[in-house]
């Protein structure tokens, strides 16, 4: 792919902190689509394969609703629409027309999907974890708390064990111990 679509690439704030290797493997996994004027880029309620970019000319967006048709927008050459379509499954709102001869670069969901999923220093960009990093102490710089579960409840009863035995002798010597005052103390 050319360098003038990797540039458009990066400037698509989905990809802006990827590195230039990062970039290239984005960059290939692209089609490019050449257009016509008048040619239908989209038709409006068809379901968007991925995310779109125009390269070069431009594009009209069309709404077509009881048996008319309005002119909803323009698209310039650089703009990036339905970045969404990468994650999910949306109808196109609109019919889109090239208005020019037009240049265009398509992220297929599919293609996306499977870089993220075989290429993990790239999903590690893209969806950085929302949470700070967890540390429980005794770790070592380069270690990081991956996972906390919760303990085995032996571990809870391991840690009382020791004030439950002298609570316990504390009540047996309470009741042992005749003098009233001495047993009052003990037990409090």
């Amino acid at each position: 792919m050319q360098a003038t679509a990797i540039e458009f690439i990066s400037q698509i704030p989905l990809f802006a902190d990827l590195n230039p290797r990062q970039l290239q493997l984005i960059a290939d996994a692209y089609e490019e689509r050449n257009y016509h004027p008048e040619e239908i880029i989209f038709y409006q309620g068809d379901p968007i394969d991925g995310m779109l970019t125009i390269l070069s000319g431009q594009a009209v967006h069309w709404q077509h609703s009881n048996g008319s048709q309005r002119k909803v927008g323009t698209l310039p050459a650089g703009q990036t629409i339905y970045p969404e379509a990468l994650f999910r499954v949306i109808s196109q709102p609109t019919t889109l027309i090239a208005a020019t001869q037009v240049k265009t670069i398509q992220l297929s969901r599919h293609k996306f999907q499977k870089l993220v999923s075989t290429n993990p220093d790239l999903k590690t960009t893209l969806f950085p974890s929302q949470s700070p990093p967890i540390h429980i102490g005794g770790e070592h710089e380069d270690e990081k708390t991956l996972l906390i579960i919760r303990q085995h409840w032996w571990a809870f009863a391991y840690t009382i064990w020791l004030p439950f035995v002298v609570m316990i002798v504390m009540w047996i010597a309470t009741v042992l111990i005749t003098q009233r005052l001495a047993s009052f103390i003990m037990l409090i």
